[in-house]
């Protein structure tokens, strides 16, 4: 397409539309991906904490809920890749096992 006069048109110096729109989608997109990644983060913080809170008290449970001993036993039925997710074996719930902390030595 040209002018009357036969140049190209004048573009009053906009930018390309669809470049402009695709750089900021783009930026968009990456400042999304960080905000995930940066609570994915803060969420395993907590889940790392929570767990580790609970196997403390279980550690140190007066009525011996459970001894080191049963915990070791646990953990290599269960944990670290023994077939069922640590903490599906261990308590039955549904989590994944990546989150258990080994028992102590």
């Amino acid at each position: 397409f040209v002018n009357a006069n036969g140049s190209p048109p004048h573009h009053h110096g906009l930018p390309d539309t669809s470049t402009n729109v695709a750089s900021v989608a783009a930026a968009a997109s990456l400042a999304a991906l960080e905000t995930a990644e940066r609570e994915l983060d803060r969420l395993e913080g907590q889940v790392h904490a929570a767990v580790d809170e609970l196997f403390n008290q279980v550690q140190l449970d007066a009525n011996g809920a459970i001894s080191p001993a049963e915990w070791r036993a646990a953990w290599s039925r269960y944990g670290e890749g023994g077939g069922i997710n640590g903490l599906d074996g261990l308590m039955g719930v549904s989590m994944y096992g990546l989150f258990v902390p080994s028992p102590p030595k």
